[in-house]
Order: structure tokens, then C-alpha cells, then sequence
């Protein structure tokens, strides 16, 4: 630290370029520092307080010494609301990735054809090939046509169904991806609002969880 402008934080590498025509040692110690105006800085503990941040003040003299002081304060309105952007950023890509996530794993639904559970995977060209298979289903159905009609799951099986067994899947599946929107859309608008962290939601581990079980 130079004693006489306060300057602080400072390093030997700042003293020697203010003083370029002082030859120094290469580790000098605090007395030659000193015969110059500058002093060593001793650190301390940063206090552990129940405020919002800590931060290093202007060194003290203290028993001889410089030592290292701590301000403790609460954040600014402007540094409250800064944070607060931050988190909402982040909370908004938490719930994008776990829409992305839920999409490409896609929702669970009891085929007919084994009676168990496989998923529907329901990404843009997904959904594009579901209204696709639900319009030719019911084009099926209207005709009175049987014919097996065939679907690949998440678990890369195919599965076979009757048209109306068909049309009953799409139509489940494109009604769980409308929940799906509706849960992401709740979430995003309570981030969009809330005026305090203390507002804003959780982002769920799981947007499956709460759909309607099959």
C-alpha cells in the first residue's frame, strides 16, 4: 500500500514502476518498503456475518501494522435487482433444457399391443409424424378399415396397432404435450413476475411427474 495516497491493493511490481530509479532487493522487506512510503498489508479473516456480501475495505493501522479490513453491507437496490435478473436467466435455461429433456425422452403411455408402458417421444418432427398417423387413422377408421398400423417408441420397438387403438395414442400423446406446454408456461410466467428471489418457483426435477397417470 503507498501510505501517503492510499493506493491499495498494490504489488512489488507497482512499486518498482513508480519508482524505477530505486534499485531494489529481490524480495525487499517492509523497512526498505517503508524508507519508500509504501507498507505491507497483513491479511485478516473475512468475517463470517449475516449480510448479503463482504467487502475489503482500506487497510487499518492496527498494533503498528497494516492490516486487512471488511465491510460487510446488504446489496444495493440495483444489485438486488441485477441478481434477480441473473437468477431468472438462469431458472429460464434450467426449464428450457427440461423441456428439451422431457421432449426427446418423451411421455409414458400403456400400448394396448403388450400392455405395458413405452414412451412417445415428442419433439417437433415427432409431433409433425403423431398428427400425421392420427389423420390417417381416422381417415382408416372412417372407412371402416382394419388394417395394423405401426409405431416406434423411445425404446426403438414397434408397436402395432388397430387404427382406433392408433388414433387413441395420438390423441393421448398431443393432449400430454399440451400439459406439458401448460406446466412450462406457468413456470416461466411466475420467473417473468416475480419482483424477489424469494418469488420465484422451483423448476421441478421432472415435468412427468405430474401428468395424469396411464
Amino acid at each position: 500500500m503507498n501510505v501517503e495516497t492510499k493506493e491499495y491493493p498494490m504489488f512489488l511490481a507497482h512499486v518498482r514502476l513508480q519508482l524505477q530509479n530505486v534499485s531494489f532487493s529481490a524480495t525487499p522487506d517492509e523497512e526498505d518498503l517503508a524508507q519508500h512510503g509504501f507498507a505491507v498489508v497483513y491479511p485478516t479473516d473475512m468475517p463470517e456475518v449475516g449480510a448479503d456480501v463482504v467487502d475489503e475495505g482500506q487497510p487499518a493501522l492496527s498494533g503498528g501494522k497494516y492490516v486487512q479490513t471488511w465491510l460487510p453491507r446488504w446489496y444495493t437496490p440495483e444489485e438486488k435487482a441485477a441478481a434477480l435478473e441473473v437468477k431468472k436467466e438462469q431458472l429460464v435455461q434450467e426449464l428450457k433444457a427440461l423441456q428439451e429433456a422431457t421432449l426427446i425422452g418423451g411421455v409414458p403411455y400403456l400400448f394396448p399391443d403388450i400392455n405395458a408402458i413405452q414412451h412417445i417421444q415428442l419433439r417437433g418432427g415427432d409431433r409433425a409424424n403423431l398428427t400425421g398417423l392420427a389423420n390417417k387413422a381416422d381417415r382408416n377408421i372412417a372407412a371402416g378399415k382394419t388394417d395394423l398400423m405401426f409405431f416406434r417408441t423411445f425404446e426403438n420397438e414397434l408397436r402395432v396397432l388397430t387404427p382406433q387403438q392408433m388414433y387413441d395414442m395420438t390423441d393421448k400423446s398431443l393432449e400430454l404435450y399440451m400439459l406439458i406446454l401448460s406446466q412450462v408456461w406457468t413456470l416461466q410466467g411466475q420467473i417473468q413476475t416475480a419482483a424477489t428471489e424469494a418469488e420465484l418457483p422451483d423448476v421441478p426435477e421432472s415435468l412427468i411427474t405430474s401428468l395424469p397417470a396411464q
